[in-house]
């Protein structure tokens, strides 16, 4: 099947080559047994850890049969290109360079375009590669990348208004087109997918590490705090971390919502009042 992977953790390098050949060795196995191959030119390897330990690592070698799988420091999955030390740098360069390209075409047919149709073909095209998957990767880039992303909103900005390259982007611009800034943005996304889990509606790999602290027989729970969810204890740059902290955050009010339309259009205006009072300050 396309985007297949085989993942295997562990401390070792030289450990995870060599089980990750033998598992690779029984699917081809498999496969043969079934009248079926493995396209080992498409099969790719990639190890992922911090900077500093893939530094120290001078091999890896992981073999099917008497074939070496080609190894690569960034891999493209779902649409995403991974970075082997998960820095999310080749994520947003594509992203940029996808924007990029698009604009310059809207740019070409501009003098066609109405202020409804550059809005929506910028939604339509360029948005949703902004969007796609952002609320996995997006708290864990750095402040350089995240800016960059606001840089190239910015343009797309000053192409729905028609305005100067160097033209002032602030709250007001953003209201005249409806765009959240990026932070806001994701953090939006976060939470659709939170009252989906607060509703049970989501899948379970979703919700398995949201409790609710109502739901902690050891704790005792103010009103104000019955809608909050515990923080565990995992790496803040996650989506589980980073959800559950804005969605405590927010006021008592929007966390009671249970309709999830109702909820997502406060949640806008909030995020939009929210963002009007930072620019003030």
């Amino acid at each position: 099947a396309d985007d297949s992977a085989l993942i295997v953790s562990g401390s070792d390098p030289r450990a995870i080559a060599s089980l990750l050949s033998k598992e690779l060795e029984s699917c081809r196995q498999w496969l043969m047994d079934n009248k079926l191959s493995l396209h080992l030119g498409k099969t790719e390897s990639i190890l992922f850890g911090p900077k500093k330990k893939l530094n120290k690592v001078e091999s890896f070698e992981v073999k099917c049969g008497n074939e070496t799988i080609k190894h690569v420091k960034s891999v493209k999955y779902l649409g995403l290109q991974i970075d082997n030390d998960l820095s999310g740098i080749s994520i947003v360069n594509e992203i940029i360079k996808k924007a990029n390209s698009r604009l310059k075409f809207l740019y070409r047919c501009r003098e066609m375009l109405n202020f409804e149709s550059r809005k929506t073909l910028c939604s339509a095209l360029i948005q949703c590669q902004f969007d796609y998957s952002c609320s996995s990767w997006y708290p864990g880039i750095g402040k350089g990348l995240q800016d960059k992303l606001q840089v190239m909103q910015n343009k797309i900005i000053r192409f729905i208004l028609n305005l100067d390259n160097r033209a002032h982007i602030g709250n007001r611009e953003l209201a005249k087109t409806g765009f959240l800034k990026v932070p806001e943005r994701v953090k939006q996304l976060k939470l659709g997918h939170v009252i989906k889990i607060k509703n049970k509606t989501s899948p379970y790999y979703m919700s398995a590490n949201f409790q609710s602290l109502n739901e902690n027989e050891n704790r005792i729970v103010t009103r104000s705090k019955v809608s909050n969810f515990f923080k565990p204890r995992v790496c803040t740059n996650t989506f589980v971390y980073s959800a559950i902290n804005d969605w405590n955050n927010l006021p008592s009010e929007i966390k009671e919502i249970k309709n999830e339309n109702t909820f997502k259009d406060k949640l806008r205006k909030y995020l939009f009042s929210e963002a009007e009072k930072d620019d003030l300050n």
